[in-house]
């Protein structure tokens, strides 16, 4: 387990390349990923703004300013650390770096405006060409650096970075559903180079072919939904046997099912990677109580449970299936019941066809859901719109309670339980209304993701 540093000029503390991992940035700190024993310690200049970190662990690129107006990057050597840095330089001015890291022990590449390649030993540029920056954490490296994968807002591309023009466009997705570029939270070329797999809004996980053609488009249940993740939350285990997602899902390519996961994970700053076909590494804690832990994956009970899988058995569930849907709301507050009931159905639906599930009646399996409001009390906020101060707001807590059941089980297959509290509110409307739709707009948020 090692200890992530923080510190206010950088949110995390660790950068990381290569594939596996063979070494980690940790601030100013390179360590060794497979026994986590420091191996250079490099100035205090990279305790904060944003570094990466070559697949050899010789080189660490840095820039402390704003990504916005970056006018110099400094390559320092992580064998002799107290050396003067290279430096890459913008002769014009600065420049607006959206994206940075190597692509393979010397040459190190970033989006400012176009893709740039700069030699880090010499501090010159190698080349430079058009492309679209990445969205999230969508961009990854293959063959060495020759390939480049980017997701942005519209669609993916594969540049090859030798020729410096886009070598592939990656087909839609199947069944009439649009690829959710919202946000992409991973790109990752499989280790043969034959796919590439992308982790997108809404729970959304495709691979392609190496032709571009859809292999995989699957709706994952409790995922991140591809949202806020900055860094990548896709890898392939090394045989091609399936694939390591949100930084805690061990995603079986055969039957599309999670095998395992990880439930201690941090919430935000997640690191993620799969060290090899044994052992994964992901972040535990909180801001600077952060660590980033190796697990051993544990394959033994996880054969132990396939063999107990009844192949024969049905699923209850499947794409194109139906169920019913049985809806009781009660003490509504400060809106109409019957409005909210709709509301509630609408984002069920939604959610429901993400998975090609419609609503029927009738059905055999039947999602039973629960939904009230009621008074919580004095809430104290502050009023930043007012002139600072805080105000007492009477808030609203909202518990949504669902429950899948089928015709001749007592027990429920499935149950969850949802709480709309969005905790502060930056409005200028500190009402108890608002505060109880702020609530239930969060409510309609988790159903529908």
């Amino acid at each position: 387990m090692l200890r992530l540093k923080s510190s206010p000029g950088r949110s995390g503390g660790a950068a990381f390349s290569g594939y596996p991992p063979r070494f980690i940035l940790n601030r100013r700190e390179v360590l060794n990923a497979l026994n986590g024993e420091l191996v250079a310690e490099l100035p205090p200049e990279l305790e904060d703004g944003t570094a990466a970190i070559s697949a050899d662990g010789k080189r660490v690129a840095h820039f402390a300013q704003s990504s916005h107006e970056v006018s110099v990057i400094q390559v320092y050597s992580c064998e002799t650390p107290d050396a003067a840095p290279v430096r890459i330089e913008n002769p014009e001015g600065t420049w607006r770096v959206d994206a940075m890291t190597f692509l393979d022990e010397n040459r190190l590449i970033f989006h400012a405006g176009e893709w740039m390649i700069w030699d880090s030993t010499t501090g010159k540029r190698l080349k430079a060409f058009d492309g679209s920056s990445p969205n999230g954490a969508g961009l990854t490296f293959g063959d060495n650096g020759r390939y480049m994968a980017v997701a942005d807002h519209s669609v993916v591309l594969v540049y090859d970075t030798v020729r410096g023009r886009v070598v592939a466009r990656m087909a839609k997705v199947h069944n009439g559903r649009e690829l959710n570029l919202f946000w992409c939270s991973g790109l990752a070329f499989s280790p043969d180079m034959k796919e590439l797999a992308g982790l997108f809004s809404d729970g959304q996980f495709v691979v392609w072919s190496n032709k571009g053609e859809v292999i995989v488009d699957e709706i994952l249940a409790d995922v991140s939904k591809g949202v806020g993740a900055d860094r990548p939350m896709v890898f392939y285990l090394p045989d091609n046997s399936g694939w390591f997602i949100d930084g805690s899902k061990l995603l079986d390519r055969k039957s599309m099912t999670i095998l395992w996961e990880i439930t201690n994970i941090a919430w935000h700053d997640v690191y993620a990677a799969v060290i090899d076909q044994n052992t994964v590494m992901t972040t535990s804690g909180v801001g600077s109580d952060q660590d980033l832990v190796f697990l051993s994956i544990p394959w033994d009970k996880i054969r132990e449970a396939q063999a107990n899988v009844n192949p024969n058995e049905k699923p209850l569930l499947t794409r194109g299936g139906a169920v019913s849907l049985k809806l009781n709301v009660a003490d509504i507050r400060f809106a109409d019941p019957a409005l909210t009931q709709v509301a509630i159905v609408e984002a069920f639906q939604k959610r429901l066809k993400q998975s090609d599930v419609t609503i029927g009646d009738k059905q055999p399996i039947t999602l039973v859901i629960s939904y009230s409001e009621k008074n919580a009390g004095q809430k104290s906020v502050r009023n930043f719109f007012g002139g600072g101060g805080t105000t007492n707001v009477e808030d609203t807590t909202i518990v949504l309670n669902v429950e899948m059941r089928m015709e001749g089980r007592a027990e429920p297959l499935w149950k969850d339980e949802l709480h709309g509290d969005t905790g502060l509110i930056v409005d200028s409307d500190l009402s108890p209304q608002a505060f109880r739709d702020e609530n239930f707009k969060m409510i309609i948020r988790q159903i529908e993701t």
